[in-house]
C-alpha cells in the first residue's frame, strides 16, 4: 500500500470520508476514502500500488468488461442504444478519435461504422484480439501509452468510466489536451461521488468499487481537474443510471442472503423500469450516480 497526496492540488491535508470493503472479490479487506481539505477531491488513501492492484482485477472482471458491448439480450440492446447515442460525438469528416481504456473495442467498432478513424489505449497487455478486429490499440497504462501519440493529432478523445481507475488522472487529462487539435473535444463519463444514492447507500453504492476506483469525483472537482489540464468550455451533466441502482440493490441482497454471486436482480426489467425515471430526474440536478463532461481545447485567439 502507498500513501499519496492530492492529485488536483498536491495537498497532503485530508479528512476521512468513508471506510468500505471490496464487495466483489475480497470482502474481508477494508479501504479508506479521504477528501482533500484544500480542494475537496476524494480519493483512496492509502491505496494499492501498481503491483498490488492487479489482484483486484481478476479474470472474470476483465472478461465482463470486454464482453459488455457485445451482449445481445433484449435489455442490453435497449441500454446500449441509449449508451451509444449519448457517447457519439459530432462527426468530423476524416476525423480521428482516441478512446482511453477501450476494453473489448465495442465502442471503437461503433464509431468506425459512423466514419471515424479510431484509435485506442488499453491497459490489458493482450491487445491481439483487438488487432484482429482491425483496431489500432496501444497497450499499457494510459499515463504511458498516450505519450506515443503526437501533439494535436486527434479531433476527439473519449474516456468512459476510466478516469476513476487511473493512478494519475491529472497527467492523463493533460495528455488528452496535448494530443487534441485546437478546437478538439474531450468527452468522458465517471461516477458522481456527490450523488444522492451514494449518500444513502454508502458502502453499498456499487460505483464506489473499492479499491478499483482510486478517485471519486464530484462535479466541482472534475471541472477543476479539466481546467488544470487546460480545457475550457466545460459542460458537466448528470446521467440517468438505473443500472447502477440495480447493481447497488444486488450488493445489499448479496449481503442479506449471504449469496456472494446473487443473480437475477441486475437486469431485472421491473427494477430497471422503476429506477430509470428516478435516475433521470436526479440527473437533471446532477444528483445521479453518473455524470458526463464535455470539454474543448480552445483554438488560439478564440
Amino acid at each position: 500500500m502507498e500513501s499519496v497526496d492530492c492529485n488536483l492540488c498536491g495537498s497532503a491535508d485530508v479528512v476521512p470520508v468513508i471506510v468500505g470493503r471490496d464487495r466483489l472479490f475480497h470482502p474481508k479487506k477494508t479501504f479508506h476514502v479521504v477528501r482533500c481539505a484544500s480542494c475537496a477531491l476524494a480519493y483512496l488513501n492509502p491505496r494499492p500500488d501498481g503491483e498490488e492492484l492487479s489482484q483486484y482485477y481478476p479474470l472474470e472482471y476483465q472478461t465482463g468488461l470486454r464482453d459488455y458491448p457485445f451482449r445481445q439480450d433484449r435489455i442490453m440492446k435497449v441500454g446500449l442504444g441509449i449508451w451509444l447515442r449519448r457517447r457519439t460525438p459530432p462527426f468530423v469528416p476524416g476525423g480521428r478519435l482516441l478512446d482511453i481504456g477501450c476494453s473489448g473495442g465495442g465502442y471503437l467498432l461503433e464509431m468506425r461504422k459512423v466514419g471515424w478513424n479510431v484509435y485506442g489505449v488499453e491497459m490489458d497487455p493482450d491487445v491481439s484480439r483487438l488487432e484482429q478486429l482491425g483496431l489500432d490499440v496501444r497497450a499499457g497504462t494510459a499515463e504511458a501509452a498516450m505519450a506515443e501519440f503526437p501533439d494535436g493529432h486527434f479531433d476527439v478523445v473519449t474516456s468512459w468510466h476510466v478516469l476513476e481507475h487511473l493512478f494519475d488522472p491529472s497527467r492523463v487529462l493533460a495528455e488528452a489536451y496535448r494530443v487534441l487539435k485546437p478546437g478538439g473535444r474531450l468527452m468522458l463519463e465517471v461516477p458522481n461521488f456527490n450523488c444522492l444514492s451514494r449518500l444513502m447507500l454508502r458502502t453499498f453504492w456499487f460505483p464506489l468499487e473499492l479499491p478499483r476506483h482510486l478517485y471519486h469525483f464530484a462535479p466541482g472537482t472534475l471541472e477543476a481537474l479539466l481546467r488544470k489540464a487546460g480545457f475550457e468550455e466545460i459542460t458537466i451533466r448528470g446521467v440517468p443510471s438505473a443500472l447502477s441502482l440495480t447493481l447497488s440493490m444486488q450488493l445489499i441482497w448479496n449481503r442479506w442472503t449471504g449469496n456472494a454471486k446473487g443473480q437475477g436482480m441486475i437486469l431485472n426489467p421491473a427494477l430497471l423500469g422503476l429506477f430509470f425515471p428516478v435516475s433521470w430526474l436526479l440527473g437533471k440536478f446532477r444528483w445521479s450516480s453518473h455524470m458526463t463532461a464535455d470539454a474543448v481545447k480552445t483554438a488560439p485567439g478564440t
